[in-house]
């Protein structure tokens, strides 16, 4: 129950401050005021870059991170053909 309280507090987040993001480290500050109790990070990478830099930057590394790994694919199976 509680990862569904931090994973509603940083959609929450993610929609109030969409492009721009909140800025680095105010997460754990946010939902301390918000839920009276600590947590020092949103448990999600994409949620986290979204909420400190906004979805630009949480987008371009998902891209990134799908390209590396097509990339890699395509090393793997290039080598296994040899």
């Amino acid at each position: 129950m509680h990862r569904l309280t931090i994973y509603k507090t940083s959609l929450l987040m993610i929609i109030s401050k969409p492009f721009l993001g909140w800025g680095a480290s105010i997460y754990p500050i946010f939902y301390l005021l918000k839920n009276e109790e600590y947590t020092g990070h949103s448990h999600n990478l994409f949620f986290e870059l979204a909420i400190n830099y906004g979805l630009p930057v949480s987008i371009m590394f998902f891209v990134f991170l799908i390209y590396l790994l097509k990339k890699s694919i395509d090393v793997i199976n290039k080598n296994a053909n040899k």
